[in-house]
């Protein structure tokens, strides 16, 4: 009776990402001090026995130099919030909401599951500071095969405005929508390693009509040892992305 009454309560966790520079360059002030990076609140709940809610909330410190030094502001946004259906027939799942999009493996984390210290300098250019996280719908499938092996196909139709800053997006005035997909390929190595190889595709419209548009290309690959003796302490993880975007920009001439 206590676990059907508590079916539906939320799980909640918190997670608390603090950082710090020391620098020998005085006249840059941003480079000598903590800085929050960010504070997150994950909140997780079954709406019913084939779907649950997740609402992820974070602040964070923005740093911005200008002319008298730098300013520091306090950022709050909504990170994910959506409804996820996970028990739908024939291996299919589906949410819908504003999510991290599935392009390649970097791009699915949170600044506080990061395997590094900062987000790749690549995703950073591709998608903007935070990586991409648009809304829409994203529905994932469990590839049947042969093999019976564990092959995954994700394809979301999300907003074309795209990450902050994002090079790639044309912003909230972009003509929707936009096409995310990726297709992984996941196995064991023994009893202590595991990998995985992946392959994404991005297209979206850069202005507000037809006349431009972007492809983006993506294969990556990780490989995950885990010392089975010592889980918590001992590990090795190898990962790594390649990119590749077309993406068309207007230009201006006499002719």
């Amino acid at each position: 009776i206590w676990g059907q009454n508590n079916l539906f309560n939320p799980e909640i966790t918190a997670y608390l990402d603090l950082g710090g520079s020391l620098s020998t360059n005085e006249n840059n002030k941003a480079l000598n001090r903590f800085n929050l990076r960010e504070a997150e609140i994950d909140i997780r709940s079954a709406i019913t026995s084939f779907a649950d809610g997740v609402l992820i909330l974070a602040i964070h410190e923005e740093i911005e130099e200008v002319e008298e030094g730098i300013e520091v502001a306090t950022a709050f946004e909504l990170e994910e919030g959506y409804i996820n259906f996970h028990t739908l027939p024939h291996d299919l799942q589906i949410k819908g909401g504003k999510f991290r999009n599935a392009f390649g493996i970097n791009n699915l984390h949170h600044t506080h599951d990061l395997p590094q210290i900062t987000r790749p300098l690549a995703i950073q250019s591709f998608f903007g500071h935070e990586g991409l996280a648009t809304t829409g719908v994203s529905a994932n499938w469990l590839v049947p095969n042969f093999w019976d092996r564990f092959i995954e196909l994700t394809v979301e139709v999300v907003n074309a405005n795209g990450g902050e800053e994002s090079p790639i997006f044309g912003g909230p005035n972009a003509d929707n929508p936009a096409l995310v997909s990726h297709l992984k390929y996941f196995d064991d190595i023994g009893d202590a390693g595991s990998f995985e190889i992946g392959g994404s595709f991005l297209y979206t419209r850069t202005s507000d009509d037809h006349e431009f548009d972007a492809n983006v290309f993506g294969l990556d690959a990780m490989y995950k040892w885990i010392d089975q003796d010592a889980p918590d302490f001992r590990s090795l993880l190898l990962q790594s992305e390649f990119l590749w975007a077309s993406n068309d920009i207007p230009v201006s001439g006499n002719g």
